[in-house]
């Protein structure tokens, strides 16, 4: 429509975006959707598409498959290619910025635990499948829960000290008993060293470090 055609200049207008995403959420929105994706606001296309999925409709569920794993495709395509070429770092600040816009915030913000243990399942799984395919199984969230699970901790969002020391000695988060914030993003870290999101949230800090880390590795999604 001319009312929606009307739309299609604003994608990278943050002041525009609240609007869009409530629009998807009351009308067919797939040819919104498309136009975003074609002009690269992925991140919008994937908020509008998330926003319209909560509406049980199985003939716009239907309509909107078809443009799902377009938008699938665009939002990943990033990580995948840093992954591919083994730019860890670029590849870990990839993972944050598409795990906070997820969750509704900017980068630069930080999650609450809350927004870890209740991370949609969907995205959590693309996000890992794409570090352990291309890490060929070293790196990943599911790789680090099961580090975490074997040094005695439990996936229940609890704090449990040594359990989460002994995973920080095993993926040298740790050195000489204590906490340290030296990545290797050449490679050669051990098998769970990466990824290191949750660090990158405002949260700065071994008691954030833990919390938000526990609560990731809790997901029961991994």
């Amino acid at each position: 429509s001319k009312r929606e055609a009307k739309l299609y200049g604003h994608f990278d207008d943050d002041w525009w975006k609240s609007t869009m995403v409530l629009y998807a959420g009351l009308v067919s929105p797939t040819r919104l959707i498309r136009e975003a994706v074609r002009q690269g606001a992925t991140d919008l296309a994937y908020q509008c598409l998330q926003e319209t999925t909560k509406q049980v409709d199985p003939k716009l569920a239907a309509e909107l498959e078809s443009v799902k794993q377009t938008v699938t495709d665009a939002r990943y395509r990033d990580l995948e290619q840093y992954l591919k070429n083994g730019e860890w770092r670029q590849a870990d600040n990839e993972t944050y910025r598409l795990m906070i816009t997820t969750v509704g915030k900017e980068a630069g913000q930080g999650f609450t635990t809350e927004e870890l243990l209740n991370f949609p399942c969907e995205e959590l799984q693309i996000i890992d499948q794409l570090w352990t395919t291309h890490s060929k199984g070293k790196y990943g969230f599911s790789v680090q829960k099961e580090i975490y699970l074997s040094c005695g901790g439990v996936a229940d969002g609890q704090y449990y000290e040594k359990a989460w020391e002994k995973f920080g000695d095993t993926v040298a988060w740790r050195k000489n008993n204590s906490w340290v914030v030296d990545m290797d993003w050449e490679g050669g870290g051990p098998t769970g060293h990466l990824p290191w999101t949750w660090w990158a949230t405002s949260f700065v800090g071994v008691d954030g470090l833990c919390g938000f880390g526990r609560s990731l590795l809790s997901h029961r999604d991994l």
